[in-house]
């Protein structure tokens, strides 16, 4: 009887050794391999077209952020030569209308720099504005490489099976 149960433990360790080792992979069939180029080309396809629409992006960032900064910077210096000339005119003044002239010239520079301050908050919201639109372009590239790739894997599946 120990026998017996020897014999069928040993058996049963083998029959579960034997069924836990994988089976030999098969060599692909030429539908598979046909599917693997197909999705392989697909990939560099999407791949090419994402980089191109990051390029395209980064250089539309560029263009916007050079654009604002020269926006800023002519506001800047227009508010600098009107506070300048304010001032000068202010020290003109004609002695005994120095308190009108200062007030004026106060004015000037406030109504200037309010001009300066529009300018340049309307500038960094164009700049984050595109952004905004160069990061969405991105993303809707990068998920589009994503799901090519996806249905190429779907695709060599699928022949695998056949």
């Amino acid at each position: 009887m120990n026998k017996f149960i020897a014999a069928m433990i040993s058996s049963l360790f083998a029959i579960s050794a034997m069924a836990a080792t994988p089976a030999a992979e098969s060599s692909p069939t030429p539908a598979t391999i046909k599917a693997q180029v197909k999705a392989e080309k697909a990939d560099v396809k999407a791949n090419a077209a994402e980089a191109k629409v990051d390029a395209k992006a980064d250089a539309k960032m560029a263009k916007v952020a050079t654009r604002s900064a020269a926006k800023k910077a002519k506001a800047q210096a227009k508010a600098d030569k009107a506070r300048a000339k304010a001032e000068v005119q202010a020290a003109q003044a004609a002695p005994g209308n120095e308190v009108g002239a200062a007030a004026k010239a106060d004015k000037t520079i406030a109504a200037a720099d309010e001009k300066m301050i529009k300018t340049t908050v309307n500038a960094n919201a164009d700049m984050q504005k595109a952004e905004a639109d160069a990061m969405s372009r991105k993303t809707i590239a990068a998920s589009h490489t994503l799901a090519v790739k996806d249905k190429g894997n779907a695709d060599i599946r699928a022949a695998a099976v056949k």
